[in-house]
């Protein structure tokens, strides 16, 4: 059987050239221009680490001898010490929030879970605090020095991982001390003349995914949902079509979602005043956007690779980002219309925006101070440039979190949530759980490898989580829209999900 022909999302290839025609360019234009310019790029082994270098495209050892393969584990060793230390740089300043909370300092906020905290005061081994208040100081400690202990097992390791992990890991010599100091070693470890065994290094990236989870990842989604409520299922719109050209639009952007929800308490409060016209739409783009879509209810604009596209709208008149995942090309593509960029965060600024660094302890007032910039500069607005695409945005169903998902569950079997999912999976009606996530790429067509990666675990029985950009370009392909037919899906896995639906009355 001939295979069908993959097609590309209609809305971002009309954006992309609506771009092209204004004279955007886009993450695909200087994709190809990279890529032109080092074709074998992805397969090459390159070292920059001394000044003997850099070392490119090495065909068998680099200046000091280090072969290939070693420079290619140490690489990974690097990039995998990026991703820890931003996780962990959102855990740090997502603790100190609920620090703040707890002291009284921070009033923008407020535990909104108590049951979950008093559930992870407990699994951290803490004890004596007689009020919310004072868990959520301890906590915060907790995590704290998880992070920046010298030597000790993070707690929050030890509370979520499986024993039989943690003696794994300890047989392996891969159970962590605290963030920063494995942070530090990581880098000490690709420093010139260190570390030269593959083996050894790619068991030091492995001490860095712990560092990941356990103190930046785990901690950050915690607290979260401790502060700003567990996600629930919920019903949104997505793609560039959300953004209303008859309304003032703002895009959340970013990672933390801290400043996302002030905004859009601070939107709300605005949109309530009926002498407040036209309405204010928050949308949101990236992570941050996916945390407000999932507790907020907010509809979804757009990925990594639509930045520039969603400001090519010529309707957005303002972007709020706070870390991770702002490209800096968006400062051109907005010089083309009236939106201005606001970064939030002093580790993430960029040259040719407004810099308004992001305070939890006056949260409100920055709010409502960049709902205020977004209102002023409608009036700066050419409706002239205005164009969004005339397509309905796509159904999007969200939400599920550890207890959505457990709570789903036990309304099929009562009291037995997991045993249920598990049954199944001995019975081989779900084959496999697979979790995708993270970005979608230029390296091919928009959405390609992800879309095609799902329709066949899908159409196998296999039962697919996802979060991240790649949970939007699903979207886009209605993937992820409520339908009771369940096109593309397994019989089997389609059966599950039927009786799953049913019993939560979806």
């Amino acid at each position: 059987m001939k295979k069908e022909k993959f097609v590309v999302d209609v809305v971002t290839e009309v954006m992309r050239k609506r771009a092209r025609e204004l004279g955007i360019r886009t993450v695909w234009e200087r994709y190809k221009e990279n890529y032109a310019r080092s074709k074998d790029a992805l397969f090459q082994a390159t070292c920059m680490t001394c000044q003997q270098g850099p070392c490119v495209n090495v065909k068998k050892e680099g200046v000091c001898g280090m072969n290939k393969d070693i420079i290619v584990a140490k690489n990974l060793v690097s990039e995998t010490t990026i991703g820890a230390a931003a996780h962990v740089g959102h855990g740090r300043r997502i603790a100190n929030i609920l620090k703040g909370v707890g002291e009284g300092s921070v009033t923008a906020y407020s535990i909104k879970e108590p049951e979950k905290l008093d559930s992870v005061y407990k699994g951290l081994g803490l004890f004596g605090a007689n009020t919310n208040e004072e868990k959520a100081v301890e906590i915060a400690n907790a995590i704290l020095d998880d992070i920046s202990k010298l030597t000790g097992v993070p707690r929050m390791l030890v509370y979520r991982a499986l024993e039989e992990r943690r003696k794994l890991w300890d047989e392996k010599d891969i159970l962590i001390n605290g963030g920063c100091p494995e942070i530090m070693e990581a880098m000490n470890r690709i420093a010139m003349g260190m570390d030269a065994d593959m083996e050894n290094l790619l068991l030091g990236a492995c001490r860095l995914g712990l560092v990941d989870a356990y103190c930046g990842m785990y901690p950050a989604t915690t607290i979260q949902d401790i502060l700003l409520g567990t996600p629930k299922l919920v019903q949104i719109k997505t793609n560039l079509t959300v953004i209303n050209p008859e309304e003032i639009n703002v895009i959340v952007h970013g990672h933390i979602p801290a400043l996302a929800d002030a905004v859009v308490r601070a939107a709300e409060e605005y949109n309530a005043d009926p002498a407040n016209n036209p309405k204010v739409n928050v949308v949101g783009m990236c992570c941050t956007g996916m945390e407000v879509l999932m507790r907020r209810g907010v509809n979804y604009a757009g990925d990594i690779l639509q930045q520039e596209l969603a400001i090519a709208t010529g309707a957005i008149e303002l972007v709020a980002v706070d870390i991770q995942c702002t490209q800096p090309a968006i400062v051109d593509a907005a010089k083309h219309f009236h939106t201005k960029i606001v970064t939030t965060d002093p580790m993430s600024k960029i040259e040719g925006t407004i810099h308004i660094e992001f305070d939890a302890e006056k949260a409100d007032e920055i709010g409502r101070e960049l709902i205020k910039m977004a209102v002023d500069n409608y009036a700066n607005r050419d409706q002239t440039k205005v164009y969004v695409p005339d397509y309905e945005p796509h159904d999007m169903i969200g939400g599920f979190s550890t207890e959505q998902l457990i709570e789903a569950l036990d309304k099929v079997r009562p009291g037995d949530a997991v045993g249920v999912l598990v049954d199944n999976i001995k019975n081989e009606n779900i084959r496999g759980i697979v979790a995708v996530v993270g970005c979608v790429t230029p390296r091919d067509e928009y959405g390609y490898r992800t879309v095609e990666l799902l329709r066949e675990l899908i159409k196998n029985n296999i039962l697919v989580v996802l979060t991240g950009c790649v949970a939007t370009v699903a979207s886009y392909h209605d993937l992820l829209k409520p339908d009771p037919t369940y096109p593309g899906v397994g019989e089997t896995l389609a059966k599950v999900m039927d009786a799953v639906a049913k019993a939560n009355g979806l």
